[in-house]
């Protein structure tokens, strides 16, 4: 039995103890005739840069890089690596690996057919007690790319800087490097939500709710991941609605979802604003056989695309004939496609719509009855209807 528990012993005091590198010089030297006068080359018949281990180091040691030559003179031990390598990364069995970052240490990288001493010193290490937690949690915890750690855990870690990951889906992902140079040290890890919260209300009550493609039941406040949604409402009383909204990690977005009244709203006013843009008709007149109407066009929220759809906008004579926007502009801007428009709206910036139409009929219009323009923002369509419009002679 006292057999066993001193064996016990030992393997604990061997796992808690191990050796560690240290680095006490990594200097270019300025004329090592034997490393110059017997150079070694890469697989690209480059010069290597040779290494000259000094110091205190073990037999075994070796380096993960690829080593094209080993030499030695006069107990000096040359190691010629590329020259396009920017770490050494030295091994040996039971000590801890060490990676030595060339530009961080020489502040510049190797130089092909130059000699560097490497000086080494050996040391006991001994395994700290380390506590890692994470907010939340419940979070996955990785250290040094392959030990998989609880939040909470007490662990042995060799002090030196090691790699520690968090990870949950409903969080972003962390990777941080730190410093383990205690005993008890307590390392806090928190993420940020990858993730939002939709509050929303459907009004009215009965209407459908469909967020990219995924019908809504409940009118409670849930949890999204981030990112762009598009939200579509149906009833079978209203026109259909589509809206697009964004989620953001950690944010609560609030909205009522509404579809369309089934009636474009219309007016017998000269001005009104549908969408927040602003439509105010200054003129109808006659210019010659033509009647020209000139409307003022003001968005009054903010900088956005236009779209006049001319063959679904109309114009109604006194007569019933129905004519569509075929010779129109807005500001410097004229029809293509479909004689359809398209512009960039500038904040309370106020751009002209001109209209002209040849009447079909020979008598005087002294009314147009209506007049519809429709539109499209954000791939939603709307209409702005004006009707009894006088047409000045």
């Amino acid at each position: 039995m006292k057999k066993v528990l001193f064996i016990t012993f030992l393997l604990i005091a061997v796992c808690l103890q191990a050796k560690s590198f240290k680095v006490l010089e990594f200097t270019e030297l300025p004329a090592d005739f034997y490393a110059q006068s017997n150079p070694a080359h890469d697989r690209n018949m480059e010069y290597c840069a040779a290494i000259k281990l000094e110091g205190n180091y073990p037999s075994d040691m070796k380096f993960q890089e690829k080593i094209f030559a080993r030499k030695t003179k006069d107990n000096s031990t040359y190691f010629f690596i590329s020259a396009e390598n920017n770490i050494i990364t030295l091994t040996a069995p039971n000590f801890t690996t060490y990676t030595l970052d060339i530009e961080n240490r020489l502040g510049t990288s190797l130089k092909k057919g130059s000699v560097y001493a490497l000086r080494l010193q050996t040391l006991k290490s001994t395994k700290y007690n380390v506590k890692i937690k994470s907010e939340p949690s419940s979070a996955k915890i990785i250290l040094d790319d392959e030990i998989s750690v609880k939040s909470g855990q007490n662990i042995q870690i060799l002090p030196g800087m090691h790699t520690i990951s968090a990870e949950h889906k409903d969080y972003q992902n962390q990777t941080n490097t730190y410093n383990i140079n205690e005993n008890n040290q307590i390392i806090n890890i928190i993420l940020q939500p990858d993730f939002g919260w939709l509050d929303y209300k459907v009004i009215p009550s009965d209407a459908s709710l469909k967020i990219n493609g995924i019908a809504l039941r409940s009118q409670d406040k849930i949890k999204m991941p981030s990112g762009n949604y598009k939200a579509v409402v149906t009833h079978p009383n209203f026109t259909r609605k589509t809206e697009n909204f964004k989620i953001e990690s950690g944010k609560t977005f609030s909205h009522i979802f509404s579809p369309q009244d089934s009636e474009t709203p219309e007016s017998t006013d000269l001005s009104q604003t549908i969408r927040d843009i602003r439509f105010t008709i200054i003129e109808a007149k006659y210019e010659g056989n033509e009647i020209l109407v000139v409307t003022e066009v003001t968005d009054i929220k903010a900088d956005r695309k236009l779209k006049l759809l001319g063959k679904d906008s109309k114009i109604y004579d006194d007569k019933g004939n129905e004519y569509l926007f075929e010779n129109h502009k807005i500001a410097n801007k004229k029809p293509r496609y479909r004689y359809n428009i398209n512009i960039n709206l500038i904040k309370d910036v106020t751009v002209k719509h001109t209209l002209r139409l040849e009447p079909k009929v020979s008598e005087v219009i002294n009314e147009i009855p209506k007049i519809i323009f429709s539109c499209e923002t954000n791939d939603e369509k709307f209409e702005v209807i004006f009707r009894n419009l006088p047409v000045m002679e």
